[in-house]
């Protein structure tokens, strides 16, 4: 995917994304400014396509990611949690988070472990993605 002669844009980015954390604020974060580009250009992707533009991009920074993050951020679907599958085309399939008593709660923690991927990436996170 790529845009011949892309529009210009003046951004203004403030988020509150933790330095250096994980559970894809990175990836997320990406995912809007790539959301956005497509926007500002006036043009119109699948979502698939949109997945595979935020890999590519992500990847022009030195971060192998696995494709889960952009999937996640750009495919989920209100109510749902989503089953990916990768082989042999990328696929995904929502799943419904059933009612219970109690309701179901999920707890995200920060464990205040400082990783600088600006640094690690091309050895530790990278390595650990094709580890996974």
């Amino acid at each position: 995917m790529s845009c011949a002669n892309p529009d210009g844009m003046y951004c203004l980015v403030d988020c509150n994304v933790l330095s250096n954390s994980v559970l894809s604020g990175f990836s997320a974060l990406l995912c809007c400014a790539v959301l956005t580009t497509i926007k500002a250009n006036g043009k119109v992707l699948a979502q698939e396509d949109t997945v595979e533009l935020a890999v590519a991009s992500e990847r022009l920074i030195g971060t192998d990611g696995s494709d889960m993050d952009q999937t996640t951020s750009i495919m989920s679907q209100p109510q749902s949690a989503i089953f990916i599958e990768f082989e042999p085309v990328p696929k995904i399939t929502p799943v419904n988070i059933p009612s219970a008593i109690p309701p179901i709660a999920f707890v995200i923690t920060n464990t205040l472990v400082v990783s600088d991927k600006a640094v690690t990436a091309p050895v530790c996170y990278n390595l650990w993605v094709v580890e996974t």
